[in-house]
C-alpha cells in the first residue's frame, strides 16, 4: 500500500484544538482505509514549545504514535535544497513538501 497522505503540522494543531473540519481525517474508518504518515518535522514542531505541559506532550506523543514517520533521506534533502533555492519557503515547510513530492 502506497502513501495516501502526509500530514503536516497544521492538521494536528487543528485536531488537537477540537476543529471539527479535520476530525474526519482522524476517524478510525479514514485511517483504516488510508495510509497516513508524518514527518519528523511534525513531531519537532508540535513538541518544541517551552510552555507545553507534560500532559500536553503526552497527548501529542500518543496521537503521533498512531502514524508512521518517514525518515528524511538524502533524496528528500536534495529536493528540500532545490525547493529552498527556487521558492521563498520556510525550511520545515520545504522539508515536508519535499517528502510529499518524493513519496
Amino acid at each position: 500500500m502506497g502513501i495516501n497522505y502526509l500530514y503536516d503540522t497544521n492538521i494536528f494543531i487543528y485536531y488537537l484544538a477540537g476543529d471539527e473540519t479535520v476530525s474526519e481525517f482522524f476517524s478510525d474508518t479514514f485511517l483504516k482505509n488510508n495510509y497516513v504518515v508524518t514527518s519528523p518535522i511534525v513531531r519537532i514542531e508540535l513538541l518544541y514549545f517551552s510552555g507545553l505541559s507534560d500532559e500536553e506532550a503526552e497527548v501529542i506523543e500518543d496521537l503521533l504514535s498512531q502514524f508512521d514517520s518517514i525518515p528524511i533521506s538524502r533524496k528528500v534533502e536534495n529536493r528540500t535544497i532545490a525547493l529552498k533555492r527556487k521558492n521563498k519557503i520556510k525550511l520545515p515547510d520545504a522539508v515536508i513538501a519535499a517528502m510529499a513530492l518524493c513519496h
